[in-house]
Order: C-alpha cells, then sequence, then structure tokens
C-alpha cells in the first residue's frame, strides 16, 4: 500500500516552493511537488504548485512552515 501524501504549501511561484521544500527535507521530511509542468510552467499560475508530506508528517511540515514564515 502506498503512503498517501497531504498538501500542506501551496503557490504560484515555483522558487518559494522549493525553498519551502528545501527547508523540509533538511528536517527529513520527505516531499513531491505536485501541480508544475516543466514544460508549461504558465499553467501553475491558475492551479498553484502544491508541495505535498506523507500524511504522518503533516504537523510536524506545518509547525515548520510556521516558523518560515513567522506565523
Amino acid at each position: 500500500m502506498s503512503e498517501r501524501f497531504i498538501t500542506v504549501y501551496t503557490n504560484i511561484q515555483m522558487p518559494q516552493v522549493e525553498m519551502v521544500k528545501a527547508v523540509l527535507e533538511d528536517n527529513g521530511i520527505l516531499c513531491n511537488i505536485k501541480g508544475y509542468d516543466e514544460t508549461r510552467p504558465h499553467l501553475s499560475y491558475g492551479m498553484g504548485i502544491h508541495l505535498q508530506v506523507p500524511e504522518r508528517d503533516k504537523r510536524e511540515a506545518e509547525k515548520i512552515i510556521k516558523v518560515i514564515f513567522g506565523a
């Protein structure tokens, strides 16, 4: 059975998504990016780029994201 991934962060700017992804991965959290097509990056502006983590890491990821953005 595959692990379920949950979106914890959405943005239309790939550099922001990559920055959050790097911080989460530095904290040992596996990440998956959904909704971004390198051949057609303009499509992500309407739908957003979704950063996902395994469901079991959702709470920890959300805590780290709050620290990143000072919330």
